[in-house]
């Protein structure tokens, strides 16, 4: 795809990965949609993408845990930019802990947020990409999405669901020309992965992946050419 001009709707996108990635999507040249919870942090990135070359850059309050929220964070992005190329389902969230200690509200809001969020956000913008017959999604999954670990159970399972709906909605949408990528990275030094150090199974931080690498890994996927569709990316440390 060329990214020069398109139009790149990122969730989470106030920190982390999904700062990152604004800043990737906007140095390629592409129009930005950032969608949080936290409006004050947005408005930094909004500077920071147009800075970066962003050509449009467009943030607005989004809780991926209400449907109705992810509808119209779709809707403002098409009715400001005239379409949507990609969706980035990037928010996330995760407890550490065995699962006898974990709560009712740890579960339900790692699923709502982890996978109901993109289900709703998905399909909100398959509406518009389908009309068109053309668009990728990229979903942010992770290693223990392949590969659980002890007293992460609730994260992992939220992870291998998001794989488990990233390959029947390939097979659906591939068809009508629309691409679905699975971006799966290890440990991740990030405000979210810093609150789990000095924990069994978390490697030190200069064993973990940045979150610019996997900014580009996911700008990467969406420049990939139609014969080659990349349906997963898996990042490990490279040291």
């Amino acid at each position: 795809m060329e990214l020069r001009q398109a139009v790149v709707a990122i969730t989470g996108a106030s920190r982390g990965i999904g700062r990152e990635t604004a800043l990737a999507f906007a140095r390629a040249g592409a129009h930005i949609v950032g969608g949080a919870r936290d409006l004050s942090v947005l408005a930094e990135v909004q500077a920071a993408s147009r800075a970066a070359g962003a050509p449009g850059a467009l943030m607005l309050p989004l809780d991926v845990r209400q449907a109705s929220a992810c509808q119209q964070f779709i809707d403002q992005a098409v009715t400001t930019f005239g379409q949507l190329d990609i969706l980035v389902n990037n928010a996330g969230l995760g407890f550490y802990g065995p699962v006898a200690d974990t709560t009712d509200a740890e579960w339900d809001a790692t699923m709502r947020t982890n996978v109901d969020g993109v289900f709703y956000c998905t399909r909100a913008a398959l509406r518009p990409m389908l009309a068109r017959g053309s668009g990728q999604i990229i979903m942010l999954s992770s290693g223990l999405g392949k590969q659980a670990r002890a007293n992460q159970a609730a994260y992992s399972a939220a992870k291998f669901a998001i794989q488990g709906f990233s390959e029947a909605l390939r097979q659906e949408v591939q068809p009508r020309g629309l691409r679905v990528t699975v971006i799966a990275p290890g440990y991740v030094d990030t405000e979210f992965r810093a609150t789990h150090t000095n924990r069994p199974n978390v490697p030190p931080r200069q064993q973990m992946i940045t979150a610019r690498d996997v900014a580009e890994a996911i700008v990467w996927a969406a420049q990939a050419p139609a014969t080659a569709l990349p349906s997963e990316i898996v990042l490990l440390p490279g040291k």
